[in-house]
């Protein structure tokens, strides 16, 4: 075994067999590689990767192959969900070389880490031509290799300065987001909804700004595409009709045919899209995929002490998508007895709708109409076939537990429990909380990235699981009100402005956990994750209104006005800061409660679409400036508040939705 096998990482420990000489990534190695004046080969990836698997069988696995990397290079494996500002730092590197991006992604670098080559998956033959060509550059043209490593570093580093120095002098407003939507809509598939072609990510922090955006604008086409996009993803392929939860692309425009990896960070997003959406127009089928979205996210993922694990593989016995695929006489047998034309229901064929006669089940609503049948009989369906499903042989299970994505997780339960209006989400988020204080927050080290099952991985957290579980516990305060929540969010937002500091405009991304690589970066454009600068900048809105604190909304407007100068022209890139952007340039409302019905007003509050609030049930005795001496134990009185300033207090939820709807919302 090589030295892999002392590390914690499941990813890591895929490749503790393989021949090749692999080292983990840190100062140590970087060292060893200057020392021995050899080139590091880097291979990034992370345990449920699907072309990480075939690239290790065909490559990694080979002694061929193994030989030539262990005598020219320094080889070093990297789980990018434990060093996310590597990945970054070398994702940026491959798309400036003209390349798409993608898992696994190899790099070939100076010994001090700058990148001279990379790409993605890539056969035997062909790796190994690229991997003599690249010993040769450094072998016989040392001067070449030298020269392009340094542009490219200075590059970097200049698109990293270039955004933090950005600057925009442009008041935010509506007509902004007009026109970003406008352009966005020209990428629009109207047949079968989402942007762009194949292949085809959910990113559901674009929908959910374009939600925010219908409720200010009366836009038939936008709202049009926006529920062909949602009805489409949750037809099936990509959505898991069968056990609920969603796959983490779809290869064809159509959303048919997944990758069928299943992430938590896409569910958990998912699931705050669905429950929006269903709280925009009411939508049962909507409020039946959050549902089983939370099955899913229960049976699948989460762990006896509260927390979520992080992936399941999309192989199963070597095969990818074994697990999920059908064959037409195995459901005709499975569900024949429940009547109805189901085969047609599910749109399954004798001849298979995928490869080699394998179907993959996805649902046509019409036909289940036409055959009489409803959601319930659909469900009937699911169950018998979920029941057959849990016989086979499961994938993997990648059993990290990883800060952001858990909070992820809380903010998608606690908008299911609001928009849905069932309690027992809220629940399930809080636990998840009380697993991230117990076992993710330590000192002297603070906040950490992740731990594995049983037992931690002593890795300082990065500003993505500061930001995310930041406005985990905005989003938990303001459903339970429990003013540790909103404590402790101010506590981590100073904390992080401290660790990952930049001059007034975006944060870092790594604290004195990127020191080891050539440039410490920024996280600023969104991916199918939101930029941790944008959601940092939300929370610091938040936290500005809710602790009545100029220099939190001072230093959001700042970063947000830099991330405009640097928007690059794509709102899928941007969406999160759109976000933002819509706080600042619409009505906001800080809403403090009071009275015997306090609690009960809270709750059908919550349940209206309006992102655009902060919500306080006044207490006795409370610190908080924005509810000093508004607390009454006889009347119920919601205040209506802007930057501290309150408006006449109105005696009902009914006189309070009529005042919004005065400011120009829609919802």
């Amino acid at each position: 075994m090589n030295r892999l096998q002392f590390e914690k990482s499941p990813y890591l420990r895929q490749h503790m067999h393989n021949p090749v000489d692999w080292h983990p990534w840190g100062p140590g190695t970087l060292q060893l590689a200057r020392e021995q004046g050899k080139p590091l080969l880097i291979s990034i990836g992370y345990a449920t990767c699907h072309w990480c698997h075939v690239m290790e069988k065909e490559c990694f696995e080979d002694t061929e192959v193994a030989q030539l990397m262990n005598a020219h290079f320094v080889n070093v494996k990297v789980d990018r969900e434990e060093r996310p500002e590597v990945d970054d730092y070398y994702m940026d590197a491959v798309h400036l070389m003209g390349q798409g991006g993608g898992w696994p992604l190899n790099c070939v670098a100076m010994p001090d880490g700058r990148p001279i080559w990379g790409g993605t998956y890539l056969p035997k033959a062909r790796w190994m031509d690229v991997l003599s060509q690249l010993v040769d550059l450094f072998l016989l043209k040392p001067e070449n290799a030298e020269q392009y490593a340094s542009e490219m570093h200075q590059t970097i580093a200049r698109i990293n300065q270039g955004v933090s120095t950005g600057s925009h002098s442009q008041v935010p407003n509506p007509a902004s987001e007009t026109i970003w939507v406008k352009q966005l809509m020209q990428s629009a598939d109207r047949q079968s909804g989402g942007f762009g072609h194949a292949p085809k990510f959910p990113m559901p922090h674009l929908y959910q700004f374009l939600i925010r955006y219908l409720l200010h604008e009366a836009q038939d086409t936008v709202q049009e595409h926006l529920a062909l996009s949602l009805d489409q993803m949750a037809a099936g392929g990509l959505h898991d009709v069968v056990g609920g939860g969603f796959s983490r692309y779809s290869t064809d425009g159509d959303w048919w045919v997944p990758h069928f990896e299943k992430m938590l960070y896409d569910n958990a997003q998912l699931l705050s899209l669905y429950s929006e959406g269903y709280a925009l127009g009411r939508n049962p089928w909507y409020r039946l995929v959050a549902e089983r979205i939370v099955g899913f996210l229960e049976r699948e993922l989460l762990g006896a002490d509260g927390a979520f694990h992080s992936a399941l593989d999309a192989d199963s016995e070597g095969e990818e998508g074994r697990y999920y695929v059908w064959t037409y006489q195995d459901v005709v047998g499975k569900v024949g007895h429940l009547g109805a034309n189901w085969a047609q229901i599910l749109q399954l064929s004798k001849q298979g709708n995928w490869e080699q006669g394998k179907n993959i089940p996805r649902v046509d609503r019409t036909a289940l109409r036409d055959n009489a049948r409803n959601e319930n009989d659909l469900l009937q369906v699911f169950e018998v076939l979920l029941k057959a499903r849990n016989q086979r042989t499961r994938p993997l299970l990648d059993d990290k537990v990883i800060t952001s994505w858990n909070a992820l997780a809380v903010i998608g339960l606690i908008d299911a429990a609001n928009y849905l209006n069932e309690p027992r989400y809220a629940l399930l988020a809080a636990n998840t909380l009380a697993h991230i204080a117990a076992r993710l927050h330590h000192a002297p080290i603070g906040l950490l990235r992740l731990n594995h099952q049983n037992d931690s991985a002593w890795i300082p957290a990065y500003l993505e699981d500061y930001a995310y579980y930041i406005a985990a516990l905005i989003k938990a305060f303001e459903h339970h009100q429990n003013r540790d929540y909103l404590l402790l969010a101010r506590e981590l937002l100073d904390t992080a402005l401290q660790v990952f500091p930049m001059e007034g405009g975006p944060l870092l991304l790594a604290s004195q956990a990127g020191t080891d690589i050539p440039v410490r970066k920024l996280h600023v454009h969104d991916n199918v994750m939101p930029s941790a600068n944008a959601v940092m900048a939300e929370n610091l809105f938040l936290l500005g209104h809710y602790f009545s604190q100029p220099a939190y909304m001072s230093r959001s407007q700042d970063m947000l006005q830099a991330a405009v100068g640097a928007y690059p022209g794509e709102l899928s890139f941007f969406s999160y800061w759109a976000r933002v952007h819509h706080l600042w340039s619409h009505p906001f409302f800080e809403l403090v409660l009071t009275g015997p019905q306090a609690q009960d007003m809270a709750r059908e509050i919550r349940s209206w679409l309006l992102p655009n609030k902060i919500l306080v049930i006044a207490q006795d005795h409370d610190t908080l400036a924005l509810t000093i001496g508004k607390a009454h134990a006889t009347e119920n009185r919601i205040y209506p508040c802007e930057f501290g300033v309150c408006h006449r207090a109105l005696g009902s939820t009914q006189g309070l939705r009529a005042f919004i709807k005065e400011q120009g919302f829609r919802g």
